[in-house]
């Protein structure tokens, strides 16, 4: 999708220039930091979303994220609309707000599709929250958002699939179950995420999310985190040579900092 953004300015300007991927990254990353400190205002108080803020915008790795020419600032801007609009949704559902958050999680999904862990995890952990685990599990909305996200996001990729396009070696390849009994493959894992979110912000968030407020705060960041966990049991090849496929996390370690550092 960045790609052909690009590609449309560049033929708006009648040339090619990297300025243009590296302003759109830029613009992406911080849309994504108002709809994460919107995210924020809602679940904790606003001094805590404003550290929140803060940490997002000046994280090392997301600085040098916002100005390179890759799909990631526009995957978490989407991420964190997504739970915006899924927020909004809890907080007064209806069947628009419930249609308008799953659209644009399925959006996200085309993006990047293991924003799929993430807008699930978040989502499901919200309902878990709201009803209880079994009636969260057989309400409508899941399932409807399920559909949603499934028709918007996946689609494209599974007819790519099919038609033998690149994105099926892609995805035979994301999957090693092997790289489980590596301890390598752990230590890398662990080295990578650090990197993405920072050594220091990574610690104390673990350390210290039971600080978050219970409800629906800590339900969001729990279904984040989870859905994050998953992906990376998922696309095991990637999330041991790259850091940037740990940024979701980033969002999560986000939400946490903010309490800790405002208590």
């Amino acid at each position: 999708v960045t790609e052909y953004l690009t590609a449309a300015v560049y033929r708006v300007l009648g040339e090619e220039s990297l300025n243009v991927a590296r302003v759109l990254s830029s613009v992406f990353w911080l849309v994504g930091g108002v709809f994460l400190f919107a995210v924020a205002k809602k679940i904790v108080p606003l001094d805590a979303a404003l550290i929140s803020l803060s940490y997002y915008l000046f994280v090392p790795f997301g600085i040098v994220i916002s100005i390179s020419i890759l799909p990631e600032p526009l995957m978490i801007m989407m991420i964190t609309f997504s739970l915006f609009l899924q927020v909004r949704y809890f907080e007064r559902p209806s069947r628009f707000a419930l249609i308008r958050a799953a659209g644009i999680s399925g959006l996200a999904a085309l993006v990047k599709p293991f924003c799929l862990f993430a807008v699930f995890g978040s989502f499901v952990a919200m309902a878990i929250q709201k009803r209880g685990r079994l009636r969260a599990l057989v309400a409508g909305d899941v399932f409807a958002f399920t559909i949603i996200v499934g028709a918007v996001g996946a689609s494209y990729y599974i007819y790519a699939i099919s038609k033998g396009d690149f994105l099926g070696d892609d995805f035979q390849s994301i999957f090693l179950p092997y790289l489980y009994l590596e301890p390598q493959h752990w230590i890398r894992w662990a080295l990578y995420a650090a990197n993405a979110v920072g050594y220091a912000p990574l610690v104390a968030a673990a350390l210290g999310i039971a600080l978050v407020p219970k409800g629906r705060p800590r339900a969001l960041i729990s279904g984040l985190v989870i859905g994050y966990l998953l992906f990376c049991l998922t696309y095991t090849v990637r999330v041991s040579f790259s850091s940037h496929c740990h940024l979701q996390l980033l969002i999560a370690v986000a939400f946490v900092l903010g309490p800790i550092i405002a208590t």
